[in-house]
């Protein structure tokens, strides 16, 4: 009787709140949130609000080693592993006044790991936990476990498609003097050795940064500018120095007027970082000097139904083996990756690549999508060819809150693909089935 209670208790408090937010919070100054204005009095008691989402996930892939052993393949997927994956998220969010807070538990893993014979169930882990406070009408303080997602999320991302999702630990200072600048300052740490033997800070990393946006109109073009400085800190774990010390400093613009759309980003990375054997760090540090740029430029129509083609390139430099004093590959930090060269994910890491890409997309009725294609190149140790990639995506809103994506990929190789005299073999093909369910 005393579980019954409970149960039916259960669901009449989620049947009551059935106020729901449609995704999961996002830290950055793009966030819906809206503060509560300066002096006005608190709300008379807390307001709750609940969501959920079920997201499971097939995965076919077809000759990704192209008959390439392991040591000899210059890029990053080469298994031919299918699989199914499912994610389940169940959130909530509270607000007082000017305090307000967000939960989100999560489920995310492979289909098969736990259950059956094992009489196993799945970890239920914490993906979003942080109080927010609303200190003036321009000025918010966030701590707390949250995801970040900046721009085009080249840099910084939450990494949507993936069944877990990227998230940091730490605080954000969220500062919009007026409605066209909003400017974020973020400090994290992203690993916790906990070395009781050694120093409180003994092989941690930190990663903190201020990214600033401005997001308005100058005569019929609609603009947006954004500045980031970025600091990526891993310390050695015998407390001896800096395993990694790197600075990112870049900015990204973009634009449209007309039929016409421009976006170019780019950023420039100095700092050291120590020179490794088998052991891990020596003594030795080495200068980072890397970089990278993207544009992409695009012609569209929104009547009768959506159209866009587009063009695009891009670069990342790539290491030198020339240089011994310097390194020059591109550290892609914490980006959104699927969302760029390619949907495959061969290619992987965005450093030592050059992409030119062409496509279009589309959106009618019930249905959008994509067409693009890809062509990749390796800068270092001499610029080759390594292939092109064509993926097809197309989602489908069959109802409100259902809705589901198909996407195949199609990988050419060159001999870019390879670091040795072995030439790639075949073709791969890749599928993706997803649904997604949201309350």
């Amino acid at each position: 009787m005393k579980i019954l209670i409970i149960s039916l208790s259960t669901v009449l408090w989620f049947g009551l709140s059935s106020h729901a937010f449609a995704q999961t919070p996002q830290p950055s100054s793009k966030t819906s949130d809206k503060p509560e204005a300066s002096g006005s009095e608190p709300a008379s008691s807390p307001v709750f609000s609940f969501n959920a989402r079920l997201r499971p996930r097939l995965v076919l892939r077809d000759n990704h080693a192209f008959g390439l052993p392991e040591d000899e393949r210059n890029y990053n997927r080469g298994d031919n592993q299918d699989l199914g994956t499912l994610q389940a998220r169940l959130g909530t969010g509270i607000s007082y006044g000017k305090l307000s807070a967000e939960f989100l538990l999560q489920y995310a893993g492979r289909n098969g790991l736990t259950g059956g014979n094992q009489l196993t169930d799945p970890t239920l882990g914490i993906h979003v936990a942080f109080a927010k406070w609303q200190a003036l009408e321009q000025l918010a303080i966030q701590l707390g476990r949250f995801e970040m997602s900046y721009g085009a999320q080249r840099v910084i991302g939450s990494v949507g498609y993936h069944q877990v999702g990227r998230a940091f630990d730490g605080a954000i200072v969220l500062f919009k003097p007026s409605k066209t600048i909003a400017v974020d300052l973020f400090a994290t740490k992203y690993i916790d050795e906990l070395l009781p033997e050694r120093g409180v800070f003994d092989g941690d990393a930190f990663f903190t940064g201020l990214y600033a946006t401005y997001s308005g109109k100058w005569s019929d073009t609609v603009a947006i500018f954004d500045a980031y400085a970025l600091y990526d800190q891993h310390r050695r774990a015998d407390g001896d120095g800096l395993q990694r010390n790197l600075i990112t400093l870049g900015a990204r613009a973009k634009g449209s007027l007309s039929l016409m759309d421009l976006e170019v980003e780019g950023a420039f990375q100095p700092g050291t970082m120590c020179v490794q054997d088998m052991n891990g760090c020596t003594d030795m540090d080495i200068d980072i000097s890397a970089w990278f740029f993207d544009t992409e430029l695009g012609v569209g129509v929104k009547k009768p139904n959506k159209l866009r083609g587009f063009v695009g390139f891009g670069m990342a430099s790539g290491d030198d083996p020339d240089t011994t004093g310097t390194f020059e590959g591109y550290n892609h930090l914490y980006p959104t990756a699927h969302k760029f060269l390619g949907r495959m994910d061969i290619i992987g890491p965005r450093t030592n690549i050059q992409e030119i890409r062409a496509g279009f997309n589309w959106e009618a009725w019930i249905a959008h999508g994509s067409l693009v294609y890809h062509d990749f190149s390796r800068l270092m140790p001499e610029s080759e060819r390594s292939g092109g990639e064509l993926d097809l995506t197309v989602w489908f809103h069959i109802i409100e809150g259902l809705k589901f994506e198909a996407v195949y990929g199609l990988f050419l190789p060159d001999e870019g693909l390879s670091n040795s005299d072995t030439s790639p073999e075949g073709v791969a093909h890749w599928t993706s089935l997803t649904a997604v369910a949201s309350f």
